[in-house]
């Protein structure tokens, strides 16, 4: 079993592993008796995604879980995300929910030069950092608000915290979570820094109806919220810069 910390500092959350390895909350729609209830299950050549329905509070959760810990999973999760954005680019869409994974940790002037030159409307962010002793240690953080992408001053005490707890050093941001702009998605997929990018959580919000959401007992100023974007399913998926690492799939950082 794999173990793991989790710290909240100065306003990120670190995940310390402490052996090899990652544990992972997956997603299932194999729903018990008593809590949520799938709304939308699909699978196309072994990746599921779909949306659940809490029957108490009417609360949404949605993910998509694939073959995360081989090359053809992931090659395969690659394409899916390549084909479902060239559907969307044909939509009327002006605004795709996204995740961006890196092909390698980009440095904090990279990343926003990144994000100023693609658009992109950063909500969360991932980070990776190293002990002394090799273990990989993961940093997820956001904006503090609008006007500022990174707070220098809490990212130097959670780092300050890494290093006084087991000499460790950052790496650089992995990933990245937001709002892109639709005409902007076929540079970002194409970017030399990207891996993936990830849109499956655009295929899922458009996947869900008034009809669906009725048949499932969401009440009409919920299925409003929902269907306006106003309010969001909560989404999981698993964390693909871990496993790029385990199958050198990173470039170096020097490039």
């Amino acid at each position: 079993m794999h173990h793991y910390r989790i710290l909240r500092l100065a306003g990120f959350i670190v995940i310390l592993a402490l052996v090899s390895g990652l544990a992972l909350f997956v997603w299932r729609l194999n729903a018990m008796p008593d809590g949520p209830r799938p709304i939308i299950e699909k699978e196309s050549e072994g990746i599921t995604y779909g949306v659940a329905v809490d029957p108490e509070t009417g609360e949404l959760t949605a993910g998509v879980t694939y073959d995360y810990d081989s090359l053809p999973g992931i090659q395969a999760y690659r394409a899916f995300n390549q084909a479902a954005l060239t559907q969307l680019e044909r939509s009327d869409l002006q605004t795709l929910l996204v995740e961006v994974v890196f092909n390698r940790p980009l440095s904090q002037a990279e990343f926003e030069h990144f994000v100023a030159e693609t658009g992109l409307k950063v909500e969360r962010y991932s980070l990776r950092a190293v002990q002394a002793d090799g273990q990989r240690v993961t940093i997820y953080g956001g904006p503090p608000d609008d006007a500022t992408l990174v707070s220098d001053e809490r990212l130097a005490q959670v780092l300050q915290d890494i290093k006084d707890r087991a000499d460790g050093h950052l790496q650089g941001w992995i990933s990245v979570e937001g709002q892109l702009p639709t005409a902007n998605a076929r540079q970002v997929s194409v970017h030399p820094d990207v891996f993936l990018l990830d849109v499956v959580e655009t295929v899922i919000s458009q996947s869900l109806t008034p009809e669906k959401l009725s048949r499932a007992g969401v009440s009409p100023d919920l299925q409003r919220l929902y269907l306006t974007g106003e309010v969001r399913p909560s989404f999981s998926r698993p964390p693909l810069f871990w496993f790029l690492e385990n199958l050198g799939l990173v470039k170096d950082r020097s490039r």
